[in-house]
């Protein structure tokens, strides 16, 4: 019973830095689609 326990939260654990590990990815993607999208506007 502990070990299913403890073997339970260690997979979670895991699962959410992957879900972290995905959403910084994306969200540096889009910060530097954004910048760039400035950058363009203002040079024109």
């Amino acid at each position: 019973m502990v070990l299913n326990t403890l073997l339970a939260n260690e997979l979670t654990a895991v699962n959410q830095n992957m879900i972290h590990s995905d959403m910084c990815e994306n969200w540096r993607t889009i910060t530097e689609k954004a910048i760039q999208e400035t950058r363009k506007k203002w040079r024109n």
